[in-house]
């Protein structure tokens, strides 16, 4: 109350910045309620980048050991 008394301006900026933030928060609760989230659709997408991240290092490790067993063979 004494605040309100000594700065009221002040107090009324406060007051309308928590309403803005208020309907802000309104509107992502909203959003995100309209988002759907299809959690297993993000799992199969990772396992999926996991996997051809790993068939990339066997085919890198792969090409290794067959330069190397080219480079005993022949020479």
């Amino acid at each position: 109350m004494q605040l309100k008394q000594e700065n009221p301006d002040m107090v009324a900026n406060l007051s309308h910045r928590v309403q803005n933030l208020e309907q802000e928060n309104e509107v992502l609760r909203r959003y995100l309620a309209a988002v759907p989230l299809d959690l297993e659709a993000i799992i199969d997408l990772e396992c999926e980048e996991v996997r051809a991240e790993r068939l990339n290092l066997l085919r890198n490790r792969v090409a290794r050991i067959t330069g190397r067993i080219d480079n005993f063979v022949n020479g």
